[in-house]
């Protein structure tokens, strides 16, 4: 609907209303308090009493159906053009009929279109702002290649599962404890800060977050959304940039070739991370079964 018109006890604005619809407004008429399930685009309060001009006007604005719609009011009296001035309607002229009247409601509804659109817009503008805080706090590891603390990435993965599904992936270097008892502790840190370098530099999307899990545990890679294919893809890009460097715990001894494997494992929207990442780890104990450089899904 158009048009509604609500005509004062005292007028009949059946006529006046029936112009309306001659010049193609969709129009009906309503007796007052109008229906709560009854929405329009224009209200016209057809000469209403001034002394209840106030009254009416605030209901329409708390109205559920109405209180976005533009308000006309034919009136001739000086008060209540003053008091529709003050509370945002417009005055209309009890003259002002056919083609004058018919321009006037054009216009009405062109500036309630406009209003919708703006509305609409700004709507938009507050979600997408949302959004867009959301996915900030939830930035490319942290932003600058940071990789997370084990307690600041659980928490992200607790906020990021909140606005949908996420998919994990936890990895580790192949045999690590055997690299430690082989070479030394200080070599096998050596050998955990340079694979941490490789995955803090590895592009990520808006939204994907990297921790560690403690020393020697390995890390934690959060992707928002749940594609399979960009998961698997960014999980072979890992283990090709590791094998890639070339890190080595003693360049004598083949054997000593640092690799790494991941599990991976999907986290629907308000899951707990916690069991998607042990699910993940699963997985990845698998992959490091088999002789490492491998990645496995869970399940």
């Amino acid at each position: 609907m158009d048009v509604l018109v609500i005509p004062d006890d005292r007028a009949d604005g059946a006529e006046w209303a029936e112009g309306l619809r001659g010049n193609g407004f969709l129009v009906a008429a309503a007796a007052w308090p109008p229906d709560a399930a009854r929405p329009a685009a224009v209200v016209i309060l057809d000469r209403p009493a001034p002394e209840m001009l106030g009254q009416r006007l605030a209901t329409l604005a708390a109205h559920p159906a109405l209180a976005e719609a533009v308000v006309l009011v034919r009136t001739d009296d000086a008060d209540s053009r003053r008091h529709c001035r003050l509370a945002g309607a417009f005055p209309l002229p009890v003259g002002a009929g056919g083609d004058c009247g018919a321009a006037t409601l054009l216009l009405a509804l062109r500036l309630w279109g406009e209003t919708a659109r703006r509305r609409t817009l700004e709507d938009d503008r507050q979600r997408l702002a949302a959004e867009r805080a959301a996915l900030s706090a939830l930035a490319p590891f942290a932003g600058a290649g940071e990789i997370l603390s084990p307690e600041t990435g659980r928490y992200r993965a607790r906020r990021l599962l909140t606005y949908g599904p996420a998919t994990v992936l936890v990895l580790a270097i192949d045999d690590f404890d055997g690299l430690r008892r082989g070479f030394g502790l200080e070599t096998a840190a050596r050998a955990e800060d340079a694979v941490a370098a490789l995955l803090a530099e590895t592009p990520a999307r808006l939204g994907d977050m990297a921790c560690g899990r403690g020393p020697g545990l390995g890390w934690i890679i959060w992707l928002a959304g749940d594609t399979r294919a960009s998961a698997s893809a960014l999980a072979h890009a890992l283990l090709d940039r590791v094998r890639a460097a070339g890190l080595t715990a003693s360049p004598l001894r083949a054997e000593a070739r640092i690799t790494i494997s991941a599990g991976i494992a999907p986290a629907p929207a308000r899951s707990d991370a916690e069991a998607a990442e042990e699910a993940a780890e699963a997985a990845l104990r698998l992959a490091a079964s088999l002789g490492g450089d491998r990645i496995r899904w869970a399940g």
